[in-house]
Protein backbone atom coordinates (compact mmCIF):
# COMPACT_ATOMS: atom_id res chain seq x y z
CA UNK A 1 0.00 0.00 0.00
CA UNK A 2 1.51 3.17 -1.22
CA UNK A 3 0.43 6.19 1.39
CA UNK A 4 1.39 9.99 0.90
CA UNK A 5 3.90 10.88 3.67
CA UNK A 6 4.53 14.68 4.06
CA UNK A 7 7.73 15.03 6.47
CA UNK A 8 8.25 11.69 6.70
CA UNK A 9 4.95 11.60 8.64
CA UNK A 10 1.56 9.49 6.82
CA UNK A 11 -1.22 11.63 5.51
CA UNK A 12 -4.09 10.41 7.23
CA UNK A 13 -2.08 10.91 10.47
CA UNK A 14 -1.77 14.50 9.88
CA UNK A 15 -5.54 14.70 8.99
CA UNK A 16 -6.78 12.98 12.08
CA UNK A 17 -4.44 15.30 14.24
CA UNK A 18 -6.07 18.09 11.85
CA UNK A 19 -9.75 17.44 13.01
CA UNK A 20 -8.58 16.48 16.77
CA UNK A 21 -7.05 19.87 16.94
CA UNK A 22 -10.84 21.90 15.34
CA UNK A 23 -12.72 19.32 17.86
CA UNK A 24 -10.92 19.76 20.48
CA UNK A 25 -9.08 23.11 21.02
CA UNK A 26 -6.25 23.20 23.31
CA UNK A 27 -7.03 25.24 26.52
CA UNK A 28 -6.08 28.52 26.57
CA UNK A 29 -2.85 29.07 29.17
CA UNK A 30 -3.37 30.14 32.46
CA UNK A 31 -3.95 33.86 33.47
CA UNK A 32 -1.21 35.39 34.69
CA UNK A 33 -2.52 38.33 36.00
CA UNK A 34 -6.02 39.95 36.07
CA UNK A 35 -6.44 43.49 37.04
CA UNK A 36 -10.08 45.01 38.03
CA UNK A 37 -10.65 48.34 37.05
CA UNK A 38 -13.66 48.46 39.30
CA UNK A 39 -10.90 48.60 42.54
CA UNK A 40 -7.79 49.32 40.50
CA UNK A 41 -6.26 45.79 42.49
CA UNK A 42 -4.31 42.86 40.43
CA UNK A 43 -4.74 39.25 41.16
CA UNK A 44 -2.54 36.85 39.96
CA UNK A 45 -0.43 33.53 40.20
CA UNK A 46 -2.09 31.18 42.85
CA UNK A 47 -4.17 33.20 44.23
CA UNK A 48 -6.01 33.81 40.94
CA UNK A 49 -6.58 30.90 40.40
CA UNK A 50 -8.18 29.58 43.49
CA UNK A 51 -10.18 32.86 42.59
CA UNK A 52 -11.41 31.68 39.72
CA UNK A 53 -11.97 28.32 41.02
CA UNK A 54 -13.80 29.29 44.24
CA UNK A 55 -16.67 31.13 43.11
CA UNK A 56 -15.01 33.94 41.57
CA UNK A 57 -16.41 37.69 42.08
CA UNK A 58 -20.48 36.18 43.70
CA UNK A 59 -18.67 34.29 46.04
CA UNK A 60 -14.96 36.11 47.02
CA UNK A 61 -16.24 39.38 45.60
CA UNK A 62 -13.71 41.91 44.06
CA UNK A 63 -10.07 42.35 44.92
CA UNK A 64 -9.95 45.11 47.55
CA UNK A 65 -5.69 45.41 47.95
CA UNK A 66 -2.55 44.11 46.37
CA UNK A 67 -0.66 40.86 47.60
CA UNK A 68 1.38 41.62 50.96
CA UNK A 69 3.15 40.47 53.91
CA UNK A 70 0.93 39.99 57.30
CA UNK A 71 1.09 38.61 60.61
CA UNK A 72 -1.88 36.43 61.53
CA UNK A 73 -3.23 37.40 64.72
CA UNK A 74 -4.65 34.26 65.08
CA UNK A 75 -1.29 32.14 64.87
CA UNK A 76 1.46 34.81 64.72
CA UNK A 77 2.86 33.72 61.72
CA UNK A 78 3.59 36.10 58.71
CA UNK A 79 1.79 35.10 55.51
CA UNK A 80 1.71 36.15 52.01
CA UNK A 81 -2.06 37.59 51.79
CA UNK A 82 -4.26 39.46 49.42
CA UNK A 83 -7.61 40.85 50.57
CA UNK A 84 -11.04 40.54 49.12
CA UNK A 85 -14.45 42.01 49.62
CA UNK A 86 -15.63 38.31 51.40
CA UNK A 87 -12.40 37.08 51.98
CA UNK A 88 -8.32 37.01 52.90
CA UNK A 89 -6.48 34.55 51.23
CA UNK A 90 -3.20 33.59 52.70
CA UNK A 91 -0.59 31.23 51.08
CA UNK A 92 0.63 28.21 52.92
CA UNK A 93 3.81 27.03 50.55
CA UNK A 94 4.43 24.52 52.93
CA UNK A 95 0.86 22.94 51.69
CA UNK A 96 0.17 21.35 48.43
CA UNK A 97 -2.06 22.85 45.62
CA UNK A 98 -4.74 22.69 46.15
CA UNK A 99 -4.60 23.86 50.17
CA UNK A 100 -1.31 25.95 49.41
CA UNK A 101 -4.42 28.98 49.12
CA UNK A 102 -6.67 29.16 52.66
CA UNK A 103 -8.93 31.46 53.84
CA UNK A 104 -7.51 33.37 57.03
CA UNK A 105 -9.28 32.91 60.10
CA UNK A 106 -11.14 35.89 59.94
CA UNK A 107 -14.74 33.73 60.84
CA UNK A 108 -12.55 33.36 64.20
CA UNK A 109 -11.40 36.68 64.65
CA UNK A 110 -14.62 38.24 64.19
CA UNK A 111 -16.83 36.21 66.01
CA UNK A 112 -14.13 36.26 69.46
CA UNK A 113 -14.89 40.07 68.80
CA UNK A 114 -18.66 40.56 68.43
CA UNK A 115 -19.73 37.23 70.44
CA UNK A 116 -16.97 36.93 73.68
CA UNK A 117 -19.94 35.35 75.08
CA UNK A 118 -21.14 33.14 72.06
CA UNK A 119 -23.86 34.65 69.68
CA UNK A 120 -27.33 34.80 71.31
CA UNK A 121 -30.44 32.33 70.13
CA UNK A 122 -28.43 30.37 68.06
CA UNK A 123 -30.48 27.14 66.94
CA UNK A 124 -28.95 23.74 65.69
CA UNK A 125 -29.94 22.33 61.89
CA UNK A 126 -30.62 18.90 62.94
CA UNK A 127 -33.05 18.31 59.55
CA UNK A 128 -32.46 15.08 57.92
CA UNK A 129 -28.43 15.11 56.24
CA UNK A 130 -27.24 17.44 58.79
CA UNK A 131 -24.05 16.60 60.67
CA UNK A 132 -22.51 17.75 64.02
CA UNK A 133 -19.22 18.28 64.53
CA UNK A 134 -18.00 16.91 68.12
CA UNK A 135 -14.70 18.91 67.77
CA UNK A 136 -17.01 22.06 68.28
CA UNK A 137 -20.58 20.62 69.04
CA UNK A 138 -22.07 22.64 66.45
CA UNK A 139 -24.17 21.39 63.73
CA UNK A 140 -24.21 22.32 60.13
CA UNK A 141 -26.99 21.07 57.17
CA UNK A 142 -29.04 22.27 54.93
CA UNK A 143 -27.80 24.75 52.24
CA UNK A 144 -24.88 25.47 54.13
CA UNK A 145 -24.19 22.14 54.38
CA UNK A 146 -24.25 21.99 50.39
CA UNK A 147 -21.77 25.04 50.31
CA UNK A 148 -19.36 23.73 52.83
CA UNK A 149 -19.21 20.49 50.91
CA UNK A 150 -18.83 22.16 47.62
CA UNK A 151 -16.31 24.86 48.39
CA UNK A 152 -13.29 22.69 50.19
CA UNK A 153 -15.35 21.83 53.38
CA UNK A 154 -12.69 21.71 56.26
CA UNK A 155 -9.31 22.94 54.26
CA UNK A 156 -11.02 25.86 52.59
CA UNK A 157 -13.71 26.87 55.10
CA UNK A 158 -12.73 25.19 58.57
CA UNK A 159 -15.52 24.13 61.39
CA UNK A 160 -18.37 25.63 62.11
CA UNK A 161 -17.84 27.43 65.13
CA UNK A 162 -21.29 28.78 66.32
CA UNK A 163 -24.64 27.27 65.36
CA UNK A 164 -26.99 29.24 62.51
CA UNK A 165 -28.44 32.10 64.08
CA UNK A 166 -30.17 35.73 62.56
CA UNK A 167 -27.49 38.81 62.38
CA UNK A 168 -28.22 41.78 60.87
CA UNK A 169 -25.90 43.08 58.45
CA UNK A 170 -23.26 45.93 58.80
CA UNK A 171 -23.57 46.57 55.14
CA UNK A 172 -27.30 46.99 54.43
CA UNK A 173 -28.97 46.68 57.87
CA UNK A 174 -30.97 43.67 56.74
CA UNK A 175 -31.10 39.93 58.86
CA UNK A 176 -29.88 37.05 57.74
CA UNK A 177 -29.25 33.85 58.35
CA UNK A 178 -25.49 33.29 59.64
CA UNK A 179 -23.21 30.58 60.54
CA UNK A 180 -19.61 31.50 61.68
CA UNK A 181 -16.86 29.25 60.27
CA UNK A 182 -12.93 28.93 61.62
CA UNK A 183 -12.03 30.76 58.35
CA UNK A 184 -15.61 32.47 56.83
CA UNK A 185 -19.06 33.42 57.67
CA UNK A 186 -22.16 31.61 55.73
CA UNK A 187 -25.15 34.68 54.80
CA UNK A 188 -28.20 32.56 53.36
CA UNK A 189 -29.64 34.96 50.81
CA UNK A 190 -33.46 33.40 49.24
CA UNK A 191 -33.78 36.15 46.74
CA UNK A 192 -31.10 34.53 45.16
CA UNK A 193 -31.22 31.15 42.86
CA UNK A 194 -28.57 28.18 44.13
CA UNK A 195 -25.89 28.26 44.19
CA UNK A 196 -25.86 32.27 44.88
CA UNK A 197 -27.73 31.83 47.89
CA UNK A 198 -25.00 31.00 50.25
CA UNK A 199 -22.27 33.67 50.12
CA UNK A 200 -19.74 34.80 51.91
CA UNK A 201 -19.99 37.63 54.12
CA UNK A 202 -18.02 40.74 53.27
CA UNK A 203 -15.43 40.26 56.15
CA UNK A 204 -12.79 41.04 54.09
CA UNK A 205 -14.21 44.49 53.55
CA UNK A 206 -14.55 45.03 57.67
CA UNK A 207 -10.95 44.11 58.18
CA UNK A 208 -9.99 46.51 55.57
CA UNK A 209 -11.94 49.37 56.94
CA UNK A 210 -10.54 48.49 60.56
CA UNK A 211 -7.12 48.52 59.48
CA UNK A 212 -7.53 51.81 57.32
CA UNK A 213 -9.53 53.57 60.10
CA UNK A 214 -7.91 56.00 62.34
CA UNK A 215 -6.12 54.28 65.18
CA UNK A 216 -8.42 54.39 68.51
CA UNK A 217 -7.60 54.38 72.18
CA UNK A 218 -6.96 50.19 73.79
CA UNK A 219 -6.97 49.14 77.04
CA UNK A 220 -4.75 45.94 78.49
CA UNK A 221 -4.93 45.09 82.23
CA UNK A 222 -3.30 41.97 84.09
CA UNK A 223 -0.93 40.64 86.75
CA UNK A 224 1.20 37.50 86.67
CA UNK A 225 1.37 34.57 89.88
CA UNK A 226 -2.18 34.32 90.02
CA UNK A 227 -4.72 31.69 91.23
CA UNK A 228 -4.11 29.86 94.66
CA UNK A 229 -7.64 28.11 95.54
CA UNK A 230 -6.63 29.26 99.19
CA UNK A 231 -6.00 32.86 97.87
CA UNK A 232 -8.51 35.70 99.16
CA UNK A 233 -6.11 38.36 96.68
CA UNK A 234 -7.10 35.62 93.31
CA UNK A 235 -10.78 36.37 93.98
CA UNK A 236 -10.18 40.54 94.15
CA UNK A 237 -8.37 40.59 91.80
CA UNK A 238 -10.48 38.73 89.47
CA UNK A 239 -13.16 41.08 90.87
CA UNK A 240 -11.02 43.91 89.87
CA UNK A 241 -11.17 42.71 86.33
CA UNK A 242 -14.65 42.80 85.82
CA UNK A 243 -15.20 46.83 86.16
CA UNK A 244 -12.07 47.49 83.75
CA UNK A 245 -12.80 46.69 80.00
CA UNK A 246 -10.08 45.68 77.85
CA UNK A 247 -7.70 43.02 76.80
CA UNK A 248 -6.88 41.26 79.89
CA UNK A 249 -2.94 39.34 80.00
CA UNK A 250 -1.93 36.72 82.06
CA UNK A 251 2.09 37.28 82.78
CA UNK A 252 2.45 33.51 83.99
CA UNK A 253 2.43 30.87 86.67
CA UNK A 254 -1.52 31.43 86.20
CA UNK A 255 -2.89 28.28 88.02
CA UNK A 256 -0.64 27.25 91.51
CA UNK A 257 1.19 25.25 92.39
CA UNK A 258 1.87 22.89 89.28
CA UNK A 259 -0.65 24.25 86.24
CA UNK A 260 -2.55 20.94 86.52
CA UNK A 261 -5.68 20.60 84.50
CA UNK A 262 -7.07 20.23 88.06
CA UNK A 263 -5.72 23.80 89.28
CA UNK A 264 -7.03 25.62 86.61
CA UNK A 265 -10.67 23.98 86.67
CA UNK A 266 -10.85 24.76 90.06
CA UNK A 267 -8.29 27.96 90.80
CA UNK A 268 -8.65 29.86 87.83
CA UNK A 269 -11.46 29.25 85.62
CA UNK A 270 -13.70 30.46 88.78
CA UNK A 271 -11.75 33.89 89.11
CA UNK A 272 -9.59 35.16 86.23
CA UNK A 273 -11.13 32.16 83.94
CA UNK A 274 -14.45 34.08 83.88
CA UNK A 275 -12.52 36.71 81.25
CA UNK A 276 -11.00 33.95 78.93
CA UNK A 277 -13.26 35.11 76.04
CA UNK A 278 -10.53 38.77 76.29
CA UNK A 279 -7.84 36.48 77.61
CA UNK A 280 -4.38 36.51 76.07
CA UNK A 281 -2.11 34.47 78.38
CA UNK A 282 1.89 33.43 78.96
CA UNK A 283 3.09 30.77 80.94
CA UNK A 284 5.27 31.01 83.64
CA UNK A 285 7.45 27.99 85.25
CA UNK A 286 4.56 26.80 87.32
CA UNK A 287 2.89 25.81 84.44
CA UNK A 288 5.64 23.88 83.25
CA UNK A 289 5.46 21.95 86.47
CA UNK A 290 3.05 19.69 84.63
CA UNK A 291 5.03 18.24 81.53
CA UNK A 292 5.19 20.62 78.30
CA UNK A 293 2.59 22.57 80.13
CA UNK A 294 0.16 20.50 78.58
CA UNK A 295 -2.62 21.57 80.70
CA UNK A 296 -2.10 25.37 80.00
CA UNK A 297 -2.51 24.71 76.21
CA UNK A 298 -5.79 22.76 76.72
CA UNK A 299 -7.35 25.19 78.95
CA UNK A 300 -6.32 28.11 77.09
CA UNK A 301 -6.32 26.21 73.52
CA UNK A 302 -5.10 28.03 69.82
CA UNK A 303 -5.23 31.65 72.57
CA UNK A 304 -2.08 30.39 73.92
CA UNK A 305 -0.27 30.23 70.29
CA UNK A 306 1.24 27.46 68.84
CA UNK A 307 1.78 24.38 71.59
CA UNK A 308 4.89 23.67 72.75
CA UNK A 309 5.64 27.32 71.60
CA UNK A 310 3.68 29.42 73.24
CA UNK A 311 4.40 33.11 71.81
CA UNK A 312 2.45 35.49 69.46
CA UNK A 313 1.56 38.61 68.42
CA UNK A 314 -1.22 40.72 67.48
CA UNK A 315 -2.21 44.06 67.39
CA UNK A 316 -3.96 46.70 70.35
CA UNK A 317 -5.20 50.02 68.98
CA UNK A 318 -2.25 51.73 67.40
CA UNK A 319 0.12 49.22 69.42
CA UNK A 320 1.79 46.12 68.61
CA UNK A 321 1.93 43.70 71.45
CA UNK A 322 3.91 40.44 72.01
CA UNK A 323 3.53 37.88 74.02
CA UNK A 324 6.45 35.81 74.81
CA UNK A 325 7.50 32.38 76.45
CA UNK A 326 10.03 32.26 79.01
CA UNK A 327 10.32 29.01 79.45
CA UNK A 328 11.76 27.43 77.04
CA UNK A 329 15.06 28.35 74.34
CA UNK A 330 14.86 32.07 74.09
CA UNK A 331 18.82 33.24 73.16
CA UNK A 332 20.42 34.31 70.16
CA UNK A 333 19.89 31.84 67.19
CA UNK A 334 16.83 29.90 68.71
CA UNK A 335 13.49 29.67 67.08
CA UNK A 336 11.76 32.08 69.15
CA UNK A 337 14.35 34.89 68.94
CA UNK A 338 13.84 34.43 65.01
CA UNK A 339 10.38 34.66 64.88
CA UNK A 340 10.67 37.47 67.23
CA UNK A 341 12.87 39.51 64.41
CA UNK A 342 10.35 38.52 61.76
CA UNK A 343 7.44 39.84 63.53
CA UNK A 344 9.11 42.89 64.89
CA UNK A 345 10.23 43.37 61.25
CA UNK A 346 7.03 43.05 59.76
CA UNK A 347 5.17 45.00 61.77
CA UNK A 348 6.80 48.47 62.60
CA UNK A 349 4.20 50.37 64.76
CA UNK A 350 5.14 53.47 66.34
CA UNK A 351 4.48 51.57 69.70
CA UNK A 352 5.69 48.26 71.12
CA UNK A 353 4.92 46.41 73.84
CA UNK A 354 5.72 42.51 75.89
CA UNK A 355 4.99 40.29 77.73
CA UNK A 356 6.10 37.67 79.41
CA UNK A 357 6.72 35.67 82.66
CA UNK A 358 10.80 36.17 84.16
CA UNK A 359 11.46 39.36 84.57
CA UNK A 360 15.50 40.58 82.89
CA UNK A 361 15.84 42.89 85.70
CA UNK A 362 14.30 42.92 89.28
CA UNK A 363 14.26 43.63 92.68
CA UNK A 364 12.53 41.03 93.94
CA UNK A 365 13.52 37.53 95.71
CA UNK A 366 14.80 36.22 92.55
CA UNK A 367 16.45 39.30 91.16
CA UNK A 368 17.58 39.48 87.83
CA UNK A 369 16.96 36.33 85.62
CA UNK A 370 19.53 36.71 82.21
CA UNK A 371 17.36 33.91 80.06
CA UNK A 372 15.45 36.45 78.33
CA UNK A 373 18.39 38.96 77.63
CA UNK A 374 18.63 38.43 74.28
CA UNK A 375 15.22 38.51 73.84
CA UNK A 376 15.50 42.57 75.73
CA UNK A 377 18.35 43.01 72.99
CA UNK A 378 16.27 42.75 70.12
CA UNK A 379 13.01 44.45 71.66
CA UNK A 380 15.54 47.27 72.63
CA UNK A 381 16.79 46.97 68.68
CA UNK A 382 13.13 47.44 67.52
CA UNK A 383 12.50 50.25 69.44
CA UNK A 384 9.86 48.83 71.85
CA UNK A 385 8.49 50.56 74.57
CA UNK A 386 7.14 48.38 77.57
CA UNK A 387 7.59 45.07 79.19
CA UNK A 388 5.37 43.51 81.73
CA UNK A 389 6.40 40.30 83.63
CA UNK A 390 5.61 37.93 86.96
CA UNK A 391 7.59 35.69 88.80
CA UNK A 392 8.35 37.91 91.72
CA UNK A 393 5.33 38.54 93.76
CA UNK A 394 5.77 42.54 94.02
CA UNK A 395 4.72 44.90 92.08
CA UNK A 396 7.73 47.03 90.97
CA UNK A 397 8.76 49.89 88.45
CA UNK A 398 11.68 50.31 86.13
CA UNK A 399 12.85 53.85 83.92
CA UNK A 400 13.23 52.59 80.67
CA UNK A 401 16.91 50.76 80.25
CA UNK A 402 18.96 49.46 77.80
CA UNK A 403 19.76 45.81 77.95
CA UNK A 404 23.13 46.66 80.28
CA UNK A 405 21.01 48.07 82.81
CA UNK A 406 21.64 51.27 82.41
CA UNK A 407 19.60 54.50 82.39
CA UNK A 408 17.98 54.84 78.92
CA UNK A 409 15.66 57.79 78.78
CA UNK A 410 15.06 58.52 74.78
CA UNK A 411 15.34 54.82 73.69
CA UNK A 412 14.60 52.36 76.49
CA UNK A 413 12.56 50.18 77.24
CA UNK A 414 10.52 50.15 80.74
CA UNK A 415 9.35 47.26 82.93
CA UNK A 416 7.04 46.34 84.94
CA UNK A 417 6.81 43.90 86.95
CA UNK A 418 3.05 43.05 88.22
CA UNK A 419 3.45 39.42 90.37
CA UNK A 420 0.20 40.49 92.24
CA UNK A 421 -2.76 38.36 91.15
CA UNK A 422 -3.51 36.51 93.97
CA UNK A 423 -0.23 33.99 95.01
CA UNK A 424 1.28 35.11 98.24
CA UNK A 425 3.23 38.10 98.33
CA UNK A 426 6.94 38.56 99.05
CA UNK A 427 9.45 40.97 100.49
CA UNK A 428 12.17 42.73 98.23
CA UNK A 429 16.15 42.25 98.14
CA UNK A 430 18.58 45.12 97.46
CA UNK A 431 16.71 47.30 94.82
CA UNK A 432 18.20 47.44 91.73
CA UNK A 433 19.64 50.19 89.18
CA UNK A 434 16.89 52.24 87.99
CA UNK A 435 14.35 50.58 90.22
CA UNK A 436 11.50 53.66 91.04
CA UNK A 437 8.40 52.10 92.65
CA UNK A 438 8.39 49.01 94.55
CA UNK A 439 5.57 47.41 96.78
CA UNK A 440 5.24 43.97 98.13
CA UNK A 441 2.08 44.43 99.83
CA UNK A 442 -0.69 44.70 97.39
CA UNK A 443 -2.36 42.45 95.28
CA UNK A 444 -3.66 44.40 92.73
CA UNK A 445 -3.42 44.52 88.54
CA UNK A 446 -2.32 47.17 85.73
CA UNK A 447 -3.74 48.81 83.80
CA UNK A 448 -2.25 50.37 80.40
CA UNK A 449 -4.17 52.90 78.10
CA UNK A 450 -2.24 52.69 74.80
CA UNK A 451 -3.48 56.03 72.83
CA UNK A 452 -1.46 56.14 69.17
CA UNK A 453 2.11 57.23 70.37
CA UNK A 454 2.30 57.27 73.91
CA UNK A 455 0.63 55.36 77.51
CA UNK A 456 -0.30 55.81 80.68
CA UNK A 457 0.01 53.10 83.10
CA UNK A 458 -2.10 52.46 86.54
CA UNK A 459 -1.90 50.17 89.23
CA UNK A 460 -5.24 49.50 90.69
CA UNK A 461 -4.83 47.42 94.14
CA UNK A 462 -7.79 45.18 95.62
CA UNK A 463 -9.90 47.01 97.87
CA UNK A 464 -8.98 47.80 101.15
CA UNK A 465 -5.32 48.40 99.86
CA UNK A 466 -4.13 51.96 99.48
CA UNK A 467 -1.10 51.60 97.33
CA UNK A 468 -1.13 52.77 93.87
CA UNK A 469 1.35 54.12 90.89
CA UNK A 470 0.40 55.35 87.73
CA UNK A 471 1.96 57.75 85.20
CA UNK A 472 2.69 58.74 81.31
CA UNK A 473 4.79 58.33 78.43
CA UNK A 474 5.84 59.32 74.81
CA UNK A 475 7.00 56.04 72.85
CA UNK A 476 10.63 56.30 71.80
CA UNK A 477 10.32 56.03 68.00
Amino acid sequence: MNTRRLYGVPMPWIVLASLIALLFPAAPPPQAARTFPETGQTVGGRFLAYWNTHGGLAQQGYPISGEMREISETDGKPYTVQYFERAVFELHPENTPPNDVLLSLLGVFYYRQRYPQGAPNQVPNTGAGARLFPETGKHLGGRFLDYWNTHGGLAQQGYPISDEFTEVSALNGKPYTVQYFERAVFEYHPENAPPYDVLLSQLGTFRRRAQSAPPQDAALVGAGDIADCGSAGTRATAQLLTGIPGTVVTLGDNAYPAGTAAQYRDCYDPTWGQQITRTRPVPGNHEYVSPGAAPYYAYFGEAAGARGQGYYSYNLGAWHIVALNSNIATGDGSAQARWLQADLAANPATCALAYWHHPVFSSGQHGNNSRMQAIWRILYAAHADVVLNGHDHDYERFAPMNPDERADPAAGIREFVVGTGGAGLRSFGRARPNSEVRDSSTWGVIKLTLHPGSYDWEFIPVPGRTFRDSGSAVCVR
